[in-house]
């Protein structure tokens, strides 16, 4: 009992448990945590709230286009390239309340 699921057919993980550890994005420096315009905090402010990115762009009367620049520039100032991985950051690092 105890073994993984398919082992018994000799199946390995496709992935080490190394890897599989969730990486933490980069440190973000105090400059680079200030970097963030008031709209970009303002889009990361309802990225968490879990709104997409249609409701995003209605609540701040732009377009989605805009709303989809707007994460790309987020996403990059702050090292990370997933709507969860940016939300993860900005609660880690208090950008968001």
């Amino acid at each position: 009992m105890g073994a993984s699921v398919g082992s018994e057919f000799g199946a390995r993980p496709l992935v080490s448990k190394k890897e599989a550890e969730i990486a933490q994005p980069p440190a973000l420096s105090s400059a680079s945590a200030n970097a963030l315009t008031g709209r970009e905090q303002e889009v990361l402010s309802y990225l968490a709230q879990g709104l997409t990115n249609t409701q995003i762009a209605n609540q701040l009367l732009i377009t989605r286009t805009t709303v989809n620049s707007y994460l790309r520039t987020i996403y990059s100032k702050l090292g990370v390239t997933s709507r969860a991985s940016a939300i993860r950051y900005s609660w880690d690092h208090k950008l968001i309340e």
